[in-house]
């Protein structure tokens, strides 16, 4: 087999860069993350690079895509069960809140949320003070 005239980049210096970040990059181009968002994920080539202010990102073809595998049911199972467990642990005691995981703070009476935690606090420190 002879070497076929495909204009396909051979090295990582080959593959067109895309200057002046994310809005100049074509709809049909998506990264990695794009394609797992919509469930699809590349079968083709790197098209082109992006800067991400970091690192440069791979493009891929949207057309050049195939469909991810589906998950099973166990699969489901075990997300519903942990996405469950993360909204229980993200969720403050007094106020009943969803916040981010970051924002709740586990005391010996609870876990509370940054705002709750204060009038906690504040509500301990006048108990302290009485007695």
């Amino acid at each position: 087999m002879e070497n076929e005239d495909v204009n396909i980049p051979n090295t990582i210096a080959e593959i067109p860069k895309i200057i002046g970040g994310w809005v100049n990059v074509p709809d049909h181009l998506k990264c990695k993350l794009d394609l797992t968002k919509i469930r699809l994920k590349p079968s083709g080539l790197v098209q082109a690079q992006v800067w991400n202010k970091y690192t440069w990102i791979d493009l891929y073809d949207i057309n050049e895509t195939v469909p991810k595998n589906k998950l099973s049911e166990k699969q489901l199972l075990a997300l519903s069960v942990g996405r469950e467990r993360l909204k229980i642990a993200r969720t403050c005691d007094q106020c009943k809140q969803i916040v981010n995981i970051s924002d709740i703070k586990n005391v010996e009476v609870g876990k509370f949320c940054k705002d709750c935690l204060k009038e906690l606090g504040y509500a301990l420190q006048v108990h302290e003070e009485e007695t």
